[in-house]
């Protein structure tokens, strides 16, 4: 599988009245068939919107419409809990001190399924062996084309350097 993972703070990006012009960009670039979430995503998110329902029901409303949304755009390709995810969960918490369960797991379903974890909070994600996008970082020129063609490819940063 080839694609990439999206922790919750870049799904999130999309729900906000002005999202980050970076992440606009990095997200026009990546076909949507490229594009997956997890259900811990998905359960973080949800999470998000109670937090939210306790001092603005009316702001609740809208994120609970826009995660449904998401849902359901991206059925398909909403990645389950499973034992062979649990099992690489368990030995990435096992490598640090006290990693964030959520972020293990996203880390172990990345893994899992061959994917990038897109997200802003690459730190989180270090030493667990997957490779890392930062959409909210600008776009990178593509230095290997001629400066006569147009700048259609998306360079991005990830934990093992540039990649195309």
């Amino acid at each position: 599988m080839l694609g990439y993972l999206l922790d919750n703070n870049v799904a999130s990006e999309l729900s906000r009245p002005r999202p980050d012009v970076n992440v606009l960009a990095w997200f026009s670039a990546i076909p949507d068939e490229e594009l997956f979430l997890d259900a811990m995503t998905v359960g973080e998110i949800a999470k998000g919107v109670a937090l939210v329902r306790r001092r603005n029901v009316a702001r609740a409303r809208q994120l609970q419409g826009w995660l449904s949304a998401i849902t359901f755009v991206f059925a398909d390709r909403i990645l389950k809990i499973d034992v062979a995810t649990a099992r690489i969960w368990g030995e990435l918490s096992s490598r640090t001190p006290t990693p964030p369960p959520a972020d293990a797991w996203i880390a172990a379903s990345a893994l899992r399924h061959g994917l990038v974890v897109s997200t802003r909070n690459t730190r989180h994600f270090e030493g667990f062996g997957v490779g890392l996008v930062n959409p909210f970082m600008p776009r990178v020129p593509n230095l290997l084309r001629p400066a006569t063609e147009p700048d259609d490819v998306l360079a991005v940063q990830c934990q093992n350097g540039l990649h195309r």
